[in-house]
Protein backbone atom coordinates (compact mmCIF):
# COMPACT_ATOMS: atom_id res chain seq x y z
CA UNK A 1 0.00 0.00 0.00
CA UNK A 2 1.19 3.36 -1.12
CA UNK A 3 0.24 6.68 0.92
CA UNK A 4 -0.07 9.29 -1.71
CA UNK A 5 1.95 12.30 -1.63
CA UNK A 6 0.31 15.02 0.57
CA UNK A 7 -2.30 12.85 1.97
CA UNK A 8 -0.78 12.88 6.03
CA UNK A 9 -0.43 16.53 5.40
CA UNK A 10 -3.92 17.31 4.39
CA UNK A 11 -5.02 14.57 7.05
CA UNK A 12 -2.93 17.02 9.86
CA UNK A 13 -4.50 19.92 8.38
CA UNK A 14 -7.66 18.75 8.48
CA UNK A 15 -7.50 17.26 12.37
CA UNK A 16 -9.98 18.63 14.96
CA UNK A 17 -11.07 21.27 12.43
CA UNK A 18 -13.78 19.21 10.74
CA UNK A 19 -15.25 15.60 10.95
CA UNK A 20 -13.31 13.29 8.35
CA UNK A 21 -14.86 10.02 7.33
CA UNK A 22 -12.98 7.26 5.61
CA UNK A 23 -15.67 5.75 3.37
CA UNK A 24 -14.56 2.80 0.96
CA UNK A 25 -15.66 1.00 -1.61
CA UNK A 26 -13.15 -1.63 0.10
CA UNK A 27 -13.84 -4.51 2.05
CA UNK A 28 -13.01 -4.54 5.42
CA UNK A 29 -10.42 -6.79 4.84
CA UNK A 30 -8.81 -4.87 2.43
CA UNK A 31 -9.70 -1.51 3.73
CA UNK A 32 -7.95 -2.17 7.28
CA UNK A 33 -4.43 -2.62 5.13
CA UNK A 34 -5.28 0.70 3.85
CA UNK A 35 -6.30 2.24 6.89
CA UNK A 36 -2.95 1.01 8.85
CA UNK A 37 -0.61 2.57 6.49
CA UNK A 38 -2.27 6.18 6.57
CA UNK A 39 -3.36 6.12 9.58
CA UNK A 40 -1.90 3.74 12.25
CA UNK A 41 -2.63 5.56 15.18
CA UNK A 42 -6.15 6.25 14.04
CA UNK A 43 -5.84 9.85 14.35
CA UNK A 44 -7.56 11.36 11.46
CA UNK A 45 -10.71 9.23 10.84
CA UNK A 46 -13.80 9.84 12.92
CA UNK A 47 -15.61 6.99 11.40
CA UNK A 48 -14.94 4.44 8.88
CA UNK A 49 -16.72 2.96 6.85
CA UNK A 50 -15.82 -0.16 3.90
CA UNK A 51 -18.29 -2.10 1.72
CA UNK A 52 -21.30 -3.13 3.33
CA UNK A 53 -25.20 -3.45 1.69
CA UNK A 54 -26.16 -0.88 4.34
CA UNK A 55 -23.90 1.67 3.16
CA UNK A 56 -24.30 1.19 -0.51
CA UNK A 57 -26.86 1.25 -2.66
CA UNK A 58 -26.25 -0.60 -6.09
CA UNK A 59 -28.31 -0.79 -9.35
CA UNK A 60 -27.59 -2.72 -11.87
CA UNK A 61 -25.83 0.02 -14.25
CA UNK A 62 -24.04 1.84 -11.02
CA UNK A 63 -21.96 -0.39 -8.38
CA UNK A 64 -20.66 1.28 -4.95
CA UNK A 65 -23.07 4.83 -5.13
CA UNK A 66 -22.32 6.57 -1.94
CA UNK A 67 -25.63 8.43 -0.37
CA UNK A 68 -24.65 11.10 1.81
CA UNK A 69 -28.23 11.05 3.27
CA UNK A 70 -27.27 8.04 4.80
CA UNK A 71 -24.66 9.92 7.09
CA UNK A 72 -27.41 11.93 8.77
CA UNK A 73 -25.59 15.02 8.83
CA UNK A 74 -26.52 18.29 6.79
CA UNK A 75 -25.98 17.54 3.52
CA UNK A 76 -25.13 21.33 2.44
CA UNK A 77 -22.23 20.74 5.19
CA UNK A 78 -20.79 17.73 3.40
CA UNK A 79 -18.11 16.78 0.83
CA UNK A 80 -16.91 14.39 -0.93
CA UNK A 81 -13.60 13.47 -2.30
CA UNK A 82 -13.61 10.85 -4.68
CA UNK A 83 -11.77 8.85 -8.13
CA UNK A 84 -14.79 7.37 -8.76
CA UNK A 85 -17.95 9.07 -10.93
CA UNK A 86 -20.16 5.94 -9.62
CA UNK A 87 -19.63 6.70 -6.22
CA UNK A 88 -20.88 10.51 -5.90
CA UNK A 89 -23.51 10.06 -8.98
CA UNK A 90 -26.44 11.25 -6.80
CA UNK A 91 -24.26 13.57 -5.30
CA UNK A 92 -22.29 15.34 -7.47
CA UNK A 93 -23.04 18.94 -6.10
CA UNK A 94 -20.83 17.61 -2.86
CA UNK A 95 -18.20 16.18 -4.65
CA UNK A 96 -14.65 16.71 -6.00
CA UNK A 97 -13.23 14.18 -8.01
CA UNK A 98 -9.49 13.50 -7.76
CA UNK A 99 -7.46 11.99 -10.51
CA UNK A 100 -7.16 8.26 -10.00
CA UNK A 101 -4.04 7.31 -7.58
CA UNK A 102 -1.10 5.25 -9.91
CA UNK A 103 2.20 4.97 -8.52
CA UNK A 104 3.87 6.49 -5.62
CA UNK A 105 5.07 9.28 -7.52
CA UNK A 106 4.13 12.79 -6.32
CA UNK A 107 1.08 14.58 -7.92
CA UNK A 108 -0.03 17.78 -7.15
CA UNK A 109 -3.81 16.24 -6.51
CA UNK A 110 -3.70 16.51 -2.87
CA UNK A 111 -1.79 19.77 -1.77
CA UNK A 112 -4.33 21.65 -4.32
CA UNK A 113 -7.12 19.98 -2.56
CA UNK A 114 -5.71 20.59 1.24
CA UNK A 115 -5.86 24.37 0.02
CA UNK A 116 -9.18 23.69 -1.47
CA UNK A 117 -10.70 22.03 2.24
CA UNK A 118 -8.90 24.86 4.21
CA UNK A 119 -10.47 27.44 1.79
CA UNK A 120 -13.74 26.08 2.28
CA UNK A 121 -13.22 25.87 6.26
CA UNK A 122 -12.30 29.54 6.10
CA UNK A 123 -15.66 30.27 4.93
CA UNK A 124 -19.35 29.94 6.28
CA UNK A 125 -20.58 29.21 2.79
CA UNK A 126 -22.42 26.22 1.58
CA UNK A 127 -20.29 23.21 -0.11
CA UNK A 128 -22.15 23.48 -3.20
CA UNK A 129 -22.08 26.68 -3.70
CA UNK A 130 -18.50 27.22 -2.50
CA UNK A 131 -17.72 24.23 -5.29
CA UNK A 132 -19.61 26.11 -8.07
CA UNK A 133 -17.20 29.17 -7.63
CA UNK A 134 -14.36 28.01 -6.56
CA UNK A 135 -11.06 28.85 -9.38
CA UNK A 136 -9.35 26.00 -8.86
CA UNK A 137 -12.06 23.52 -9.83
CA UNK A 138 -13.51 22.64 -13.31
CA UNK A 139 -16.79 21.78 -14.26
CA UNK A 140 -17.65 18.95 -16.36
CA UNK A 141 -20.36 16.65 -17.75
CA UNK A 142 -19.35 12.86 -18.12
CA UNK A 143 -20.95 11.55 -21.23
CA UNK A 144 -22.70 7.83 -20.53
CA UNK A 145 -21.71 5.46 -23.54
CA UNK A 146 -23.18 2.29 -24.35
CA UNK A 147 -21.23 -0.84 -24.90
CA UNK A 148 -19.59 -0.01 -28.58
CA UNK A 149 -19.07 3.67 -27.23
CA UNK A 150 -22.39 5.31 -28.95
CA UNK A 151 -23.26 8.37 -26.49
CA UNK A 152 -26.43 7.69 -24.60
CA UNK A 153 -29.07 10.68 -24.62
CA UNK A 154 -30.90 9.31 -21.53
CA UNK A 155 -30.53 10.35 -17.77
CA UNK A 156 -27.19 11.77 -18.50
CA UNK A 157 -24.93 12.02 -15.57
CA UNK A 158 -24.78 16.06 -15.04
CA UNK A 159 -22.02 18.18 -13.81
CA UNK A 160 -19.15 17.23 -11.96
CA UNK A 161 -16.45 19.00 -10.00
CA UNK A 162 -12.67 18.14 -9.98
CA UNK A 163 -9.61 19.39 -10.02
CA UNK A 164 -7.83 21.64 -12.46
CA UNK A 165 -4.74 20.10 -12.44
CA UNK A 166 -2.00 22.26 -14.79
CA UNK A 167 -0.41 20.61 -17.97
CA UNK A 168 2.78 18.56 -17.61
CA UNK A 169 5.70 21.25 -18.17
CA UNK A 170 8.39 18.83 -18.28
CA UNK A 171 8.79 15.22 -20.29
CA UNK A 172 9.77 13.52 -16.99
CA UNK A 173 6.86 14.95 -15.25
CA UNK A 174 4.69 11.77 -14.46
CA UNK A 175 1.35 12.20 -16.51
CA UNK A 176 -1.92 11.98 -14.09
CA UNK A 177 -4.71 9.65 -14.88
CA UNK A 178 -7.80 11.88 -15.89
CA UNK A 179 -11.66 10.73 -14.13
CA UNK A 180 -12.74 7.71 -15.99
CA UNK A 181 -15.90 8.38 -18.45
CA UNK A 182 -18.45 6.32 -19.39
Amino acid sequence: VYKRHGLGEMLEALRGRCEVILWSASTEAMGVLALNAIDPLRKHFDHVIFRDDSWFKDTQAVKYCKYLSQLNRNPNKILMVENSPNSIRFNKENAILVPDFISPTPDPALPMLTQILLSLLATSRDVPAFLHTHPSLETFGLIRRNKFGVPLRRKAPGIFHRLRIPTRTHPSTPRLASPRSY
